[in-house]
């Protein structure tokens, strides 16, 4: 879609100008660089969060009118919170298995 084109193609345009992170790579070897602030990573997180369940929820049928079905909704929001408790596993395993 082409909100879809626009958001790749934004992020590929910006990459392009920010170039490589230096310091990140050292001699062939990935270098850890530590997060750098812990409450705008959790704010980030809880914006994108809500932002996906009300998306998420609303694209489907709506919140009312014709159509409506309370049970797609609600079985919209339990697939949107078990995949993203899914993701933060797996970011969560794979940052403590890799970066030993």
């Amino acid at each position: 879609s082409v909100v879809h084109i626009v958001g790749g193609t934004s992020s590929l345009v910006g990459a392009i100008i920010s170039g490589p992170r230096r310091g990140r790579y050292e001699k062939g070897a990935v270098k850890p660089i530590p997060g750098h602030s812990t409450v705008l990573t959790a704010l980030g997180f809880f914006i994108l969060w809500v932002g996906f369940f009300a998306f998420n929820g609303v694209s489907n049928v709506g919140l009312s009118g014709e159509g409506f079905d309370s049970d797609l909704v609600s079985l919209t929001f339990i697939n949107s919170a078990l995949s993203f408790s899914g993701g933060a596993l797996t970011a969560l395993l794979i940052t403590k298995t890799g970066y030993k």
